[in-house]
């Protein structure tokens, strides 16, 4: 699978957040449920940056040994592919708060089961010695909305990777304080990504009933507000308020499938993953989000996983 505009240079692990649909309603088979093929009704989000799902595999596989649903299928998947594509030996560099605690020595036990050999950094570590490659796990964020990384650190890597000095790879560098490949959110025609005077005023014309505000980087689940739950006076405070934070986006409402499975009304979420190399994509394997359709409304028209709002797994796709 080729994506065109891609860098040449880019190389890392990339999920891709659509709204999916499914071409007919779910039909029960011998084997579980058909629910015809899988479309993809809009791309809203790309997370370049060390996505989580693989290490949250790795320690359902660590904690649930005995059941065969958490094999460590992802976190080995993903260390082949580094192997094959960037190197046998990479040096992690781990941000504050971002990689959960509880998450990284199952993580780093996985992925050496392969032939990978992954060495935890500090950041002052990797700048001394200036080691490559580098594989910075958590999102740059130069406005210091989430201190991931100190500001010296950020703006060090990107410029060690403008330069060619160091290679960090699950970043895609456009110039020396600018990472294209961080976590954020594409907007597409009709939504507009609150970093200008005019994007907000052309967010203040849009209905507010079909859009909605959404955070543009990490927020698990938070932050988000629907316009038809605000009236007009309430929607345009919130937008302009959003526009002084620098970190909101006005995007389109759009539902996830209403399925019903065993009689029970949820909604699911399809989210895969690849790794990319320039403008191919090698498909790793996906996740699969699930949720109570009651759960999904009373948790702001979201799956929030984190918050106990549903659940997600990894699911296999064909090595072919």
């Amino acid at each position: 699978m080729e994506v065109s505009g891609a860098s040449k240079n880019f190389k890392g692990v990339v999920r891709f957040d659509f709204a999916p649909n499914f071409s007919r309603k779910a039909r029960k088979t011998p084997f579980g449920y058909d629910l015809g093929e899988v479309g993809l009704e809009t791309l809203y989000e790309v997370n370049a940056h060390s996505t989580e799902d693989f290490a949250c595999d790795a320690l359902h596989h660590l904690c649930f040994p005995e059941i065969s649903a958490f094999t460590p299928l992802a976190a080995r998947r993903v260390a082949r592919e580094v192997v094959r594509r960037v190197d046998s030996k990479v040096f992690m560099v781990k941000g504050d708060g971002v990689a959960k605690d509880s998450w990284l020595e199952p993580l780093l036990g996985e992925l050496s089961m392969t032939e990978l050999s992954v060495e935890l950094v500090s950041p002052q570590e990797a700048m001394r010695k200036k080691l490559s490659p580098l594989w910075r796990w958590g999102d740059v964020d130069l406005e210091g909305e989430f201190r991931e990384f100190d500001d010296y650190f950020q703006k060090w890597l990107l410029e060690k990777q403008v330069k060619g000095e160091v290679e960090v790879f699950n970043t895609l560098p456009e110039s020396r304080i600018k990472d294209v490949a961080n976590k954020g959110h594409l907007a597409e025609k009709g939504e507009e990504v609150l970093y200008t005077r005019k994007a907000l005023e052309r967010a203040l014309l849009l209905d507010k009933n079909e859009h909605l505000v959404k955070p543009l980087r990490g927020a698990s689940g938070n932050g988000i507000v629907f316009g038809d739950e605000l009236s007009t006076p309430e929607w345009e405070k919130l937008l302009r308020e959003c526009f002084e934070r620098k970190n909101y986006g006005v995007f389109r409402k759009r539902l996830l499938p209403l399925i019903n499975l065993e009689k029970e009304d949820v909604v699911l979420d399809i989210l895969p993953v690849f790794f990319a190399q320039g403008k191919e994509l090698y498909p790793l394997y996906s996740v699969a989000r699930i949720a109570p359709w009651s759960s999904y409304l009373s948790e702001g028209r979201t799956i929030n996983v984190v918050k106990g709002g549903g659940y997600a797994g990894t699911v296999a796709v064909s090595e072919g």
